[in-house]
């Protein structure tokens, strides 16, 4: 299972209606917690194309850069 794959499983538990309220904060802060520690070990950059930047990790498409991938949490860094 990926990282991404993970946290799919995380949210569908999260979102389901027989888990008790105070289960559902738990699990959100082991959501935030693996985003954060990928955010931290994932690095990629940004890929310029006609006015749009692809993440070089997920591939998916933005029309602005910033530090991190909206999308998969990587770390953009410059080569």
């Amino acid at each position: 299972m990926t990282v991404k794959g993970a946290i799919a499983e995380l949210q569908n538990l999260m979102n389901q209606d027989d888990i008790p309220f105070y289960y559902k904060g738990s699990i959100k802060k082991v959501i935030e917690t693996i985003q954060m520690d990928c955010r931290e070990n994932i690095t990629g950059e940004w890929v310029g194309h006609d006015g749009y930047y692809e993440c070089g990790m997920c591939k998916h498409l933005y029309s602005f850069e910033s530090k991190y991938c909206p999308n998969c949490g990587a770390r953009m860094v410059e080569e």
